[in-house]
């Protein structure tokens, strides 16, 4: 059975790759679309980068909206990864190269919603390395915000009801989980 502190940095570690939710994000450059920026160039580039950053994720969807081409400028987007979490994405114009028609910009994570379903196999896992006796679990949709506590659905293996709740620990979406009234275990 492995000790819980393994198993917080095994499922820690699912959690981040699966939510891809840091709030980090890159650099790029790419044509301008005349005064505005071109969103599909920075859909393009956004999605690229976003696969390089977090390897085995794509982004499904993702709309760009516009603004002008001056530094300094935002502008917002929407995506969906291949995980059921939806994004919401700002990006900066750093700077115009206007002799080649370049665009210089960066791009962070700003919001970060799951259905549940990312959470619900590593709860489960977590719960049953300690003995809890867990056949399985649903969660909500929530936003990825550190402290927020989440009540999910649980069927015990005897086919009766329970609650687990999800302790995010972090704004990556690391979490502790807990049956109401039990110890808690980190994931």
């Amino acid at each position: 059975m492995p000790s819980p502190r393994s198993a917080f940095r095994t499922l820690a570690a699912a959690i981040l790759i699966a939510s891809a939710v840091l709030v980090a994000g890159c650099e790029a450059e790419f044509s301008t679309g005349e005064d505005q920026i071109d969103e599909a160039s920075a859909e393009l580039t956004i999605k690229r980068q976003y696969t390089e950053q977090y390897p085995g994720l794509e982004l499904v969807s993702l709309d760009c909206g516009t603004t002008d081409v001056k530094a300094g400028n935002t502008f917002t987007c929407e995506g969906r990864n291949d995980n059921g979490v939806d994004l919401d994405f700002k990006g900066t114009v750093k700077g115009v190269d206007e002799e080649n028609d370049k665009v210089n910009f960066s791009w962070t994570i700003t919001r970060a919603v799951t259905d549940g379903s990312a959470y619900e196999k590593p709860a489960v896992e977590s719960l049953r390395g300690v003995g809890a006796p867990v056949a399985s679990m649903a969660c909500p949709s929530f936003t990825i915000k550190k402290g927020e506590k989440i009540k999910c659905d649980v069927v015990m293996s005897d086919g009766s009801m329970a609650t687990a709740v999800l302790t995010l620990t972090d704004s990556n979406g690391a979490f502790e989980v807990s049956l109401d009234g039990a110890d808690s275990q980190k994931s």
